[in-house]
């Protein structure tokens, strides 16, 4: 079921919009409808990860970490020689 919506929007993000809808293949509208549609799954799934944060354990968490033994990693687990982070 779906229900009409009227939308104004700036001409410099309607324009990249359409480039990028007639990119994928698809109407303006189903690339907005697109777009609404991720952006709420993406609240939806931060909304729980806040929730099961909230939930946790951060004492278990430290000890369970604690408990690690300090050992260097297996072959298969190291970083490549000269590896150094992006940032």
């Amino acid at each position: 079921m779906s229900a009409p919506l009227s939308l104004e929007m700036p001409e410099p993000i309607r324009a990249e919009a359409q480039a990028q809808a007639a990119a994928e293949g698809v109407s303006l509208e189903e690339f907005v409808v697109s777009l609404v549609a991720e952006r709420l799954e993406a609240r939806r799934a931060f909304a729980a990860m806040e929730k099961d944060a909230s939930q946790s354990d951060w004492n278990a968490w430290e000890r369970y970490l604690a408990a690690i033994p300090d050992a260097e990693p297996i072959e298969t687990d190291r970083l490549p020689d000269g590896w150094k982070p992006l940032h």
